[in-house]
């Protein structure tokens, strides 16, 4: 029955592959297979309002989540969205590559508020990221967090901080170097969103100097002329 409809199909130019075992396409499936223990510790830097929180919750119930989101909208949200855990702690923090304070630039859309300026891109991210305002944040190095709160392992370490990765693993070195992280899962960016921002070769080149290699790339989004504009890239200790 398959190669029939695939034969008539292909008549009117559609062509269907039939794949088993999908899982490999969506990014939070593989995080689950990759994941050794069913009660992670988990890092969600750029939590926004917390609808990553939901979907780490869906995997890994009793899963113990550290979220950190700098903008005090977003961090209200996530806050009162967090009270239905026990187990999930949040913090109106930027993590970035030092201990301080730093300028946040909120756009139109909150979502792509960062620690960085956007810049034009010539995509439909420009109608979004357009300037509004600049706001004083409270950043710390994960490092610092680590060392304050004696924790000694990160199994999921989840970033979305629209341009400021790299900020973030520098301020992460000598956990980096340590392997206290199992699985990274970043958003990275193929194409210039934000004032001096790092590219995905860039992080990855980064991550390979502590022996974290791609797992793959998901999640991909694209520009009208068919460039990449960003997507979300799984990271993992060979």
């Amino acid at each position: 029955m398959k190669i029939v409809i695939k034969r008539q199909l292909e008549k009117y130019g559609i062509r269907l592959n039939f794949i088993k075992n999908l899982w490999y396409l969506n990014s939070f499936d593989i995080v689950k297979k990759l994941t050794a223990t069913q009660n992670p510790v988990i890092f969600d830097i750029g939590a926004c309002d917390g609808s990553s929180i939901y979907e780490f919750k869906k995997l890994f119930a009793d899963s113990v989540i550290y979220s950190f989101e700098p903008y005090p909208d977003a961090y209200g949200r996530l806050a009162k969205f967090s009270e239905q855990y026990s187990d999930v702690h949040h913090y109106n923090l930027a993590l970035s590559n030092n201990d301080g304070f730093m300028n946040f630039f909120v756009n139109k859309s909150k979502a792509t508020n960062s620690l960085l300026k956007p810049v034009i891109t010539n995509s439909f991210v420009d109608e979004h990221a357009v300037p509004e305002e600049k706001i004083e944040v409270s950043t710390k190095m994960l490092d610092t967090f680590l060392a304050e709160n004696k924790i000694n392992e990160i199994d999921i370490l989840k970033i979305d901080v629209q341009g400021g990765e790299l900020l973030v693993f520098e301020g992460a070195r000598e956990t980096l170097k340590n392997k206290k992280v199992k699985i990274i899962y970043a958003e990275i960016w193929f194409i210039e969103g934000y004032q001096g921002q790092p590219l995905y070769h860039d992080i990855a080149a980064y991550l390979a100097t502590f022996g974290y290699f791609p797992f793959g790339i998901y999640n991909m989004h694209y520009r009208k002329d068919g460039h990449f504009l960003w997507g979300d890239s799984i990271f993992y200790l060979k």
